[in-house]
């Protein structure tokens, strides 16, 4: 490649291999987290009220596990 430059000819840049990796959103990541944990403290009963609230559909026929993971 510096000899063909030496001699005039034209060097053109290699193209990128590949795109590079999207930056995570920290701040969506971390709001996410904190909700969460909120939601860890919280019984069945209380997650069933808040998952009546947001209008979760099935809710009456989830876990606790899956209440946490549809109102996360």
């Amino acid at each position: 490649m510096i000899e063909r430059k030496r001699k005039g000819g034209t060097v053109k840049a290699p193209k990128p291999e590949r795109e590079p990796a999207a930056t995570p959103d920290l701040m969506a990541a971390l709001e996410q987290s904190l909700a969460k944990m909120k939601l860890e403290g919280l019984s069945k009963q209380e997650l069933l009220e808040r998952a009546a609230d947001e209008d979760v559909d099935g809710r009456s026929n989830m876990s606790r596990d899956e209440l946490m993971e549809a109102l996360s």
